[in-house]
């Protein structure tokens, strides 16, 4: 992944509407809404990576300049929605500075969560409108979502708890069917990875500690406080089902149903798949990364399969998901 903050081509001119996007879902969201603007207004778009996956951003990035549209990387620390104050400072700095450096009318955001406050509160400052487009199924989650739950004690031990039992049924619930040595080796295997991803969930659940949250409220009159609470007030919000909207999240403005035509080399490529293929199936399923991989999951997702009453099944994988 290339370095440093942006990519600047014209750092004094104003865009009509800038988009910020950090995975291919919310790209082809954001091209089908460009799509359908009128009186070809100014768009760009900032691409939002860590050193964690560099290859995602540019692949995003390529897919903009295919459409017409420039796209520039801003890279923030890895873990941007974990809230270690000295992390959380870095990313508000380097959100005013895209400010002065990419002057929008209107920003466009598809999450509500953590660092994206930050992103909001620091455009609506500058003047900007700030607006809310179509992100896929985590764009109708209820305000009871845990997502929105800002960082109670109890709510962050269940996501522990939870986080432990997940990664010790992922890493430790096969079962021994094989010989001896490899029931050994697999055993020892997942020890070390269950160690691992625990270490990591501990990581996670001391970073949410109340000392960090009232460090931040405390830190910068306030403003960092941005930070565990949902932006909520939009100007404009673009989904494909308003109606399923949560009034508690989505709180304020001009609500639009749009169709999200898919991009045209996504369907030359599907056309691409079935030709090869030299069939179309009768069903579609579309896999998901989800934390549990364990049998259970898989349970379901046979069961799924077995009752479907299909013929013909393709299966699409989510591109987080390993050859495992």
């Amino acid at each position: 992944m290339s370095s440093g903050l942006l990519d600047h081509r014209s750092p004094s001119s104003q865009v009509d509407h800038l988009f910020v996007l950090t995975t291919p879902g919310q790209t082809r969201n954001a091209l089908s809404i460009i799509a359908q603007f009128e009186d070809d207004p100014a768009v760009a778009a900032v691409v939002l990576g860590t050193a964690a996956n560099p290859l995602l951003p540019d692949q995003i990035i390529e897919a903009l300049h295919r459409a017409g549209v420039h796209g520039s990387l801003v890279e923030l620390p890895v873990g941007p929605t974990v809230p270690i104050p000295e992390r959380v400072r870095e990313i508000d700095s380097i959100y005013r500075s895209l400010v002065a450096s990419v002057p929008a009318r209107r920003l466009w955001i598809a999450n509500t969560n953590s660092h994206y406050g930050l992103l909001a509160r620091r455009f609506s400052e500058s003047g900007a409108l700030v607006c809310y487009f179509e992100e896929g199924l985590g764009s109708y989650k209820p305000a009871a979502d845990a997502s929105f739950a800002g960082l109670s004690p109890q709510v962050r031990r269940k996501e522990l708890v939870a986080g432990l039992k997940q990664a010790l049924e992922q890493h430790l619930g096969f079962s021994f069917v094989y010989r001896a040595p490899v029931a050994i080796r697999r055993f020892g295997g997942g020890v070390a990875r269950f160690v691992l991803s625990a270490r990591r969930e501990l990581s996670v659940y001391r970073a949410h500690s109340q000392r960090n949250r009232d460090t931040l409220i405390a830190d910068g009159t306030g403003q960092l406080a941005s930070f565990f609470e949902p932006w909520t007030e939009f100007d404009q919000i673009r989904v494909a089902f308003p109606e399923l909207l949560d009034g508690a999240v989505f709180r304020s403005g001009d609500v639009e149903a749009v169709h999200l035509s898919p991009i045209e080399s996504d369907v030359d490529l599907a056309r691409s798949e079935l030709d090869r293929l030299g069939s179309v199936p009768e069903a579609l399923f579309i896999s998901q990364p989800y934390l549990d991989r364990g049998r259970t999951y898989y349970g379901m997702v046979a069961e799924a399969v077995a009752t479907a009453g299909v013929r013909s099944l393709l299966v699409k994988f989510h591109p987080r998901e390993g050859p495992g």
